[in-house]
Formats: C-alpha cells, structure tokens, sequence
C-alpha cells in the first residue's frame, strides 16, 4: 500500500493530482475564511448591587436594594445581523437601550420579555442598562439573529494597544500564516520527489 502510493506520488499525475487537491483545499479553505458573515456576541461588562439606606421622611421604611447591570450586544462579523433579540426571564423595573436605536419590547405569556432591534451593523454594539430596586435582576436567557444563536463571551476591562503595535501583530501573522502554506507545499513536493 505505502509502495503503491509512493510510486503514484512519483509519477507526473499523481504530482498533479496533490497539487490540484491541495489548491482546492487550500482555496475553499481561504474562501470560508473570508466570507463575511455576521456574528453576535453578548457580555455582561458590569454590575452591582447598592444597600440603599433608609431616608428619613422618605416613603421607604427599610432600606432597599438596588441592583444594576449593563448586558453588552455586538455584532464582530463582517456582515448585517438581522432580526437580533435579547431574551430576559422578565422584565426589569427599568432599562435604557445606549446608545439609542430603534428597538421594540414583547411580553410573552409567560411574563418572559424580549428585547428586538431589526439589525446591527458590522462592529457596532449596543448595551441594555438594567435596574432593579428591591429585588434581583432578570437574567438573560437567550440572545439570538437572523442566522443563529449567540455566543456569551468573557468581558472586563483590558489594556488598549497602540494601532502601531496592532499593525504589527497582524502583519507578522499574515507572514505566519503564508510561512506555513510554503512549508506545507514544499513538504508536498519534497515528498513527491
């Protein structure tokens, strides 16, 4: 079997043949890659809960908790995301879309409420600021568009780098990412002669 295989590696047509797959591979593999697409992700960047103390005259006899969060809604593709929706298990004392845009609420049966905005254009974002006096926030059940379901990611503060430097981070892994296309070909002819 490995002879067989070496001697059609050998030949002219079994060349041919690994290079036309490889470049087909390589081309749909390059492709998919670059197609824009659009892509959703949500984060919550920040929250907190106050003990608000008692006023004196106040219409409050305790004190009260207030909670705030901010859930954060991004498009990181390269393409409009359609029909995007933010899915709460209910509905918040009180919330601001920032920055403004046209959105619409729904309340379903079930008292769960959803959040919708026609689209969101590629890197631009939107926060919901959540408030909640005397009881918990509602959580975010699901947050989804047009073209799938989104991803929750990560969020906290990070350091912001120069656009020298990010210029030349991207460039040294465009010259990684061809280095390795040339060592992959070459390694295919070498085995080949």
């Amino acid at each position: 079997m490995i002879e067989t295989l070496t001697e059609l590696l050998t030949t002219d047509q079994g060349k041919t043949a690994i290079t036309s797959l490889t470049v087909f591979l390589l081309g749909t593999f390059i492709v998919r890659i670059f197609q824009p697409k659009s892509k959703v992700v949500w984060a919550v960047s920040n929250g907190f809960t106050y003990l608000m103390p008692k006023v004196e005259g106040g219409p409050v006899a305790d004190s009260i908790l207030v909670c705030t969060t901010s859930i954060w809604v991004q498009n990181t593709g390269r393409q409009t995301a359609e029909n995007v929706e933010v899915h709460f298990n209910f509905k918040p004392h009180h919330y601001e879309i920032f920055p403004t845009r046209t959105f619409s609420e729904s309340i379903r049966a079930d008292n769960r409420m959803t959040l919708s905005t026609p689209e969101l254009s590629p890197q631009e974002y939107f926060a919901v600021q959540l408030l909640s006096a005397g009881r918990e926030l509602p959580l975010v059940q699901n947050v989804r568009w047009k073209d799938g379901v989104s991803k929750e990611i990560a969020m906290g503060p990070a350091q912001i780098l120069s656009q020298n430097i990010m210029r030349l981070v991207r460039t040294v892994m465009l010259v990684g990412v061809f280095a390795i296309i040339y060592g992959v070909i070459s390694g295919i002819v070498w085995l080949g002669s």
